[in-house]
């Protein structure tokens, strides 16, 4: 199984505090796609494309700095399309975030026995966020399970793995209180989990989508649910 990553170098010109880097990480990503009219075309169209983490290496103060040099990756299925993302990204200033170096790489896994998010999972439940005090648990293990199911059938896998069962053969919510993006003029709630995966043929590949294209909602727009896995 394999999923492909872009691992870019960026140089900020203005300081930027950590609640509004997903945003602006984002912001800085669309616009890169404005360059060609095929990648236009890719993002004015709605379906699930890719997902990014965050700046690396992370500042203690939550706030990074004008004029120096942080990177962050960003993953997908579709190698076509990030080798023309590469090429639009690589040199483009905007959004204060100017890149200077993109580097592409294929991602081989043999076998994912756990996946942890790196970044809050937003789940909503009738456009309300998730929270623990108000929905179960196995509310969100369901939500979670639906969505990579809809990924899956994006990428083209039969329409009939869905409603199968479950990816998840354990979970565990990893923070104490939701956790908030700055999306435009409002804030978002996610929560960072950790998920145990079974081991069939299907939950893997539930699994590797979780990892190529995020976990839950909002993986494009702020990369949501960016996860790491073991």
């Amino acid at each position: 199984m394999n999923f492909y990553e872009l691992r870019i170098k960026v140089k900020l010109s203005q300081n930027m505090d950590l609640i509004e880097v997903p945003y602006n990480i984002g912001v800085f990503i669309n616009n890169s796609m404005l360059k060609t009219a095929l990648l236009k075309k890719i993002h004015e169209e709605k379906f699930y494309k890719y997902v990014y983490d965050t700046f690396y290496p992370m500042e203690k103060d939550k706030l990074y700095k004008k004029d120096k040099i942080y990177y962050f990756r960003l993953r997908s299925m579709n190698i076509q399309l990030l080798n023309k993302m590469a090429i639009a990204i690589y040199n483009h200033d905007y959004n204060n975030i100017k890149a200077i170096d993109v580097d592409l790489k294929v991602q081989e896994v043999d076998k994912i026995n756990e996946i942890y998010t790196l970044k809050p999972a937003i789940v909503t439940i009738d456009s309300k966020p998730w929270l623990k005090e108000k929905y179960s648990v196995d509310l969100l293990m369901k939500r979670l399970n639906d969505n990579l199911e809809k990924k899956l059938n994006q990428i083209g896998e039969e329409c009939e793995v869905v409603g199968l069962g479950s990816f998840i053969n354990g979970i565990e919510i990893l923070n104490k209180f939701p956790m908030k993006y700055r999306y435009k003029s409002i804030n978002l709630l996610g929560n960072k989990v950790q998920i145990k995966v079974n081991e069939d043929k299907l939950s893997q590949k539930k699994a590797l989508i979780a990892v190529a294209l995020g976990l839950g909602e909002k993986g494009s727009s702020l990369g949501a649910g960016f996860c790491e896995y073991k």
